[in-house]
Formats: structure tokens, sequence, C-alpha cells
């Protein structure tokens, strides 16, 4: 579907038919009550993610660096929805349909106030739930300000705070500047945190350490 196409569809009011290859952007969207008509790599976002679920029977386009053509041309889709680091691909995919692309993770940092505000914005608008993006933000930080009284209350033991996330028994990740989890967290209040962190990978990446046995 060409870009005239798209224009017709969004002037019909009839919900858009939106491949989503970004799980950053569904899971916003399944938070704004919008299902995409496809997803890639449903059961890595289901292992990811989580929440919100992908309702059954959403069809899966396949890898997010490499989607099944064939699949989304089949799907014949109003747009496709991509991260700017998946810029590469759109050459490809507009000959399938318009794309747009949405940035996140930028040299600017603090990525949940620069941006991830802006983006829910812009896909409650293209969406026509620009209500659902206002008080998914409100309900989000309202979430934030929850994590950040409990967050002081353990800097209280004057103990160094990682913030860390358990992929697996032998992989985490550890959160540093730019990333969305320290910026949630208040510029402020964060950034002794992220300083640290930083020092943290650095010596991390210089000195490789096996993980296994981590549970």
């Amino acid at each position: 579907m060409r870009r005239h196409d798209f224009l017709l569809s969004a002037a019909s009011g009839r919900s858009l038919r939106l491949v989503v290859l970004d799980w950053g952007l569904v899971e916003t969207l399944l938070a704004l009550g919008v299902t995409p008509v496809g997803i890639a790599e449903i059961d890595g976002y289901r292992d990811s993610v989580v929440e919100p679920p992908v309702p059954m029977g959403v069809p899966d386009v396949g890898l997010r660096l490499a989607p099944s053509l064939e699949l989304l041309q089949n799907l014949a889709p109003d747009l496709i929805l991509i991260n700017s680091s998946q810029e590469s691909q759109r050459p490809m995919l507009e000959r399938i349909a318009p794309v747009r692309a949405f940035a996140i993770y930028t040299d600017a940092g603090t990525p949940y106030h620069r941006h991830a505000q802006e983006v829910t914005r812009q896909l409650g608008q293209l969406c026509g739930r620009d209500g659902a993006a206002h008080t998914l933000i409100e309900q989000t930080d309202r979430f934030l300000a929850q994590g950040r009284a409990r967050v002081a209350a353990l800097r209280e033991h004057a103990r160094p705070l990682y913030l860390i996330r358990f992929f697996d028994v032998r992989h985490i990740g550890v959160y540093g500047a730019h990333k969305l989890v320290p910026g949630c967290h208040g510029r402020a209040r964060s950034r002794e945190r992220v300083d640290r962190t930083d020092r943290l990978l650095g010596h991390w990446r210089s000195r490789p350490r096996k993980t296994g046995g981590i549970a």
C-alpha cells in the first residue's frame, strides 16, 4: 500500500492496519488499546516484555531486523512502524507500505522525559487515541514517583545502588547513561548512580567475567 492509500485510510477514520517491528512501540500501542495486525518476534516479546500481553492470533512477521516480506505483503498494512536504529530497512519496507520511525534512545540522553512521552503522544495522535496517551503518561508518572520514593529510601543506607535486569541465569543488563530506567528516576538524583554504573561497566569491559551460577 502506497502513501496515498495510507492517507485515504487515515481520512476515512477507520483503524489503521499497523505492522510493528519494535517491541517498545508494540508495548506502547497495546497499552493504548491498539492491536497491530503484525508484530515481529512475538515469542521474544512474551519472554522479555511480557506486559501488556500480545493477543492470541496476531501474526508474527519474523525477525525485527529481517521480517518476512511475503507475510508483510499479505497483511497489507497501512503503515509499518520501526525504531530509529532500524532505518536501514526503510527502502525495503517502503516497497510494501509507508514507514514511520520513532527515536527513543539518542545521545541527548533522558530518553523517557525527552522522547518516550512524545512518542506516546504521537502514537496516540496517529491512532486516534489522544486521551488514552494522556492517561498512560499520567499513570506512568505516578508509578515512577512511587519508584523514586522507594529508591530514596534505599539511598539512606549510603550503599551504591545499581539498576540491573536479569535476562537469564548467565546474562544481566546494567543500566547506565542515556538509558530509559535511570532517566525515569529523575536527572539530578540518578546522576550519581549513572556515573557509578558507567564506571562499573567500564571495569567489566576491561576485565571479562563469567556469570554462570547467577540465580
